[in-house]
């Protein structure tokens, strides 16, 4: 109280309410004119704690800190200086300074940005017109059997094209089609049979016209079996002009389509329904997966409603396969059952991945050796019975998908070693390997180039790029590969550039950059490992007048080439760009399975 006979502070019912109080005793005026209980219970100041403002603030400090750090780093991993940039990271890598690790950091900027580059789907769009161009019925007429042939191969719900379609199609009036799936679905095919060429004069055309089809909101928001088909044939057949992020998303969204048509729900569906359903879900939960361990993306089917569904029997998978002469059928069908129970494999390699369930890495490698050596067994005897009865193609087309059997087993082994802190040393051996099918897969996708779109572009390019970063990591890393070891490996690492230079045709832009990053990568990494290599030490010691750092300057000048010339037979214009204002790394690049090529925790740093 004070002085004046006044309460020092203002009542409860004037502070509660936040108006003025007279503070009047024993009771203000405002209590007194409403006639309400006027209580003074506050007798001091509410100051709050200095030592509690300290520790909010560094709680708030700490989680401003976190909340910018790589979302796989656990509480107690060591910490990284902020900003470090990726030569800096490199340098920790090796333990040591060198010339040409600037020029690898400069590369391994250059991949990301090639790989994560959004500019590739306005390729798609440039200079389209807001009509349909109409094209020669001969040529129109070859692309409306290729469409036919791959619409009774597809094994969707549409088994064949509809007589209104092919009639539009071939009176070259396609906008009398109302569903424009179709178009999206007939250009999609057209430009994948143009013999691997950008330049072909129907080339902008068919981008126009396929772009024109796809800009349609009632293909993207409708769910249904035809809308569905059309984005799973777009993604394989028009990938020269996607990127793989947008590939992701047309996936994505049939996988979101199907599961609005009430997927995994049949009370009320009828058997034929119930059968295109279960097969569409285990085509796109195939695709799902792959995209989701290539691009660090959380799958879209998760693993609970993945394990309900029933597999395809083989039975029904040979009733939807159509007769071709010469080409194989039963194995096939076995190819196709032994890929669905790959993806179940692929669900849980995922969650093995750094920051997710990595306890778990030695029992999914025995679940993928189990499906391996079961895989193996049956498409090997499914072979050796009907490999003899099959035309010159459909001999190649049995060989491409047992080479595509081991691709897949090597790269899903490389990535649970790398996800293991324990298993990172040895994973060298099946990096290897999986480079070493490299030459002849090269041979048989060039032999039947029909074949491609039995794995996605993305799988040819991300899985021997995987094992590439994980070897020539483990060629600079200090105590990684042993000398013996790194000769083989610099020599192995010849077979990417060269396996790209086959893929050209499928996607200049992203295939030729790849080609010219990993042929500069090859030879500064070689320039490092002979810096430090026991030949090169030996010369060292015998000179006691040598400069180290003249050395080194001559190895590297001896052993490099331009790092970003491109190859000279690409006709993209920005293969030359500077790489000033690249789209800079993510904190936790080292990480993404798109760019994890050096995450050794274990290695020894000087």
């Amino acid at each position: 109280m004070t002085t004046d006979g006044h309460a020092k502070y203002a009542c409860d019912a004037c502070r509660s309410r936040k108006m003025a109080c007279t503070r009047e005793m024993p009771e203000c005026s405002r209590c007194r004119a409403q006639e309400i209980a006027c209580v003074y219970s506050r007798s001091g100041v509410l100051r709050r704690s200095r030592k509690r403002k300290a520790s909010l603030r560094t709680t708030e400090e700490l989680f401003t800190t976190s909340s910018r750090s790589s979302p796989y780093q656990s509480p107690t991993s060591p910490a990284r200086p902020a900003q470090a940039t990726v030569t800096e990271r490199l340098q920790r890598l090796v333990g040591r300074e060198h010339i040409s690790l600037q020029d690898l950091g400069r590369l391994m900027s250059e991949y990301h940005t090639v790989w994560q580059d959004p500019s590739i789907f306005d390729e798609l769009a440039k200079n389209a017109q807001t009509h349909y161009y109409v094209f020669e019925k001969e040529q129109q007429q070859v692309w409306i059997d290729e469409m036919c042939t791959a619409v009774r191969q597809s094994q969707f719900a549409s088994s064949s094209v509809p007589p209104n379609v092919l009639d539009s199609l071939i009176a070259s009036k396609p906008e009398q089609i109302r569903e424009r799936a179709w178009l999206v679905i007939f250009y999609s095919i057209a430009l994948s049979n143009l013999n691997g060429t950008t330049s072909s004069p129907h080339s902008a055309r068919l981008r126009s016209n396929l772009w024109l089809a796809f800009n349609d909101v009632r293909f993207l928001l409708e769910p249904s079996f035809l809308n569905i088909q059309a984005l799973i044939t777009m993604t394989l057949h028009a990938e020269k002009y996607l990127a793989p992020y947008a590939c992701w998303a047309l996936i994505s969204k049939a996988c979101t389509m199907l599961i609005a048509l009430g997927i995994g729900t049949h009370a009320h569906i009828d058997p034929t329904t119930k059968k295109q359903r279960d097969a569409l879900f285990w085509r796109l939960n195939a695709l799902d997966k792959a995209l989701s361990l290539i691009l660090s993306r959380s799958p879209i089917f998760q693993r609970d409603l993945m394990n309900a569904m029933p597999l395809p029997t083989l039975e029904e998978l040979l009733s939807t396969r159509p007769r071709s002469d010469g080409m194989p059928l039963l194995f096939e069908a076995h190819f196709d059952q032994q890929m669905y129970l790959l993806s179940r494999v692929q669900a849980e390699v995922w969650h093995c991945l750094p920051g997710q369930e990595t306890q778990n890495v030695d029992k999914v490698r025995k679940d993928l050796q189990s499906w391996h050596t079961e895989a193996a067994k049956i498409l090997e005897a499914s072979a050796l019975v009907e490999k003899p009865l099959l035309s010159v193609r459909g001999q190649t087309s049995v060989d491409l998908r047992l080479q595509i059997l081991l691709f897949n087993y090597y790269y899903l082994d490389v990535l649970l070693m790398v996800a293991s802190k324990d298993l990172r040393s040895q994973c060298i051996v099946p990096a290897q390997k999986l480079l070493n099918l490299l030459p002849h897969l090269g041979e048989l996708l060039s032999d039947n180039r029909k074949e491609t779109h039995s794995c996605m572009l993305w799988e040819w390019l991300h899985y021997p790029m995987m094992a590439f970063g994980t070897l020539w990591g483990q060629v600079i890393s200090k105590g990684g590969a042993s000398h013996e070891q790194s000769e083989t490996i610099l020599e192995t690492l010849n077979n990417v550039p060269k396996f790209l230079e086959r893929l050209e045709s499928r996607h200049v832009i992203i295939g030729g950059k790849l080609k010219g990053i990993t042929e500069s990568i090859i030879h500064h990494v070689g320039a490092i490992y002979h810096a430090s290599s026991p030949t090169q030490q030996r010369v060292a010691a015998s000179d006691d007048t040598a400069d180290p750092a003249q050395m080194q300057m001559h190895t590297y000048h001896s052993q490099t080439v331009e790092p970003f010339d491109m190859p000279s037979t690409s006709t993209d214009s920005t293969f030359n760009a500077p790489l000033e204002g690249l789209m800079p790394l993510p904190d936790d690049f080292l990480l993404d399975p798109t760019f994890d090529w050096f995450a050794w925790g274990d290695q020894t740093i000087l």
